[in-house]
């Protein structure tokens, strides 16, 4: 399970303060009726746009770009719900573009603690997604690629 900074451990038992509590509330109704949130996020690393990859991104309910994954969704035409990151990974070219669609940024100091992905995953997991690929998160810099699949195995814990 993805931890969160709200969760309070106590011996063997766990106990969630009242803003976990509704979060949690919020994905059980959802889930028990059959609501589901699909999340693509896309980073910089290798992508090719094939009819697959293309397929995922137009049927996904939120499509967030990872800092540089805007650029492949710029080639793709294809507007993000949001890009969130330290923007040093995409061309003030690609930002203007974005901008002048209206697209949220969300911008993050350079020095922090979270990669660009782990903080489109946190926005994901606030968003209510019960479904969240990655595209683009392996390929450039083998410092990403690592951290994205440890991320991954976070997740699935």
């Amino acid at each position: 399970m993805y931890a969160s900074k709200t969760l309070h451990w106590v011996g063997k038992y766990e106990f969630i303060d009242r803003v976990s509590m509704n979060t949690l509330v919020f994905i059980l109704f959802f889930f028990w009726y059959g609501w589901a949130m699909k999340i693509v996020i896309v980073a910089s690393g290798s992508l090719i746009p094939t009819k697959k990859v293309i397929s995922l991104i137009n049927d996904a309910d939120m499509v967030i770009a990872a800092d540089g994954g805007a650029v492949h969704l710029h080639e793709m035409d294809i507007t993000p719900n949001v890009i969130i990151g330290d923007l040093d990974s995409i061309p003030q070219k690609t930002l203007a573009f974005f901008q002048a669609r209206q697209t949220p940024v969300i911008t993050h100091p350079p020095q922090k603690n979270q990669t660009d992905m782990e903080l489109c995953v946190d926005y994901a997991v606030k968003h209510g997604a019960s479904q969240i690929i990655f595209l683009g998160g392996t390929g450039h810099r083998l410092d990403h690629t690592l951290a994205n699949i440890f991320l991954l195995r976070r997740l699935a814990d």
